[in-house]
């Protein structure tokens, strides 16, 4: 997700178009995947032989959303003054499409 908001910040940055807002992006791993992964069977699916998959979408789905949570919350504050409203926009890529090959 870095090179796509790489991408997005330098578009935005290189139109020419007058801006009402600044824009601003943040990315991260989600829980048990990237640099947060603890359990690599634990992203596997019912059909790869993880018995525990039920559980384990329940539980990043939820960590997913206290993370981001979290993060409305209290991102603001790291940048006091500088922004009267905010927007959120939530973008991703499935690591399982990637994993078979739907993307370049």
């Amino acid at each position: 997700m870095e090179g796509f908001a790489h991408e997005i910040l330098h578009q935005y940055r290189n139109d020419r178009r007058p801006r009402k807002t600044y824009l601003i992006a943040v990315t991260l791993d989600m829980p048990n995947h990237g640099d947060r992964e603890i359990s690599g069977e634990a992203n596997l699916s019912w059909d790869s032989g993880n018995e525990t998959h039920g559980p384990d979408m329940l539980s990043l789905i939820s960590a997913s959303a206290s993370d981001f949570g979290i993060l409305f919350d209290y991102f603001p504050s790291y940048i006091p003054g500088r922004f009267k409203k905010f927007y959120n926009i939530a973008a991703g890529v499935s690591l399982e499409d990637m994993s078979r090959g739907a993307y370049p």
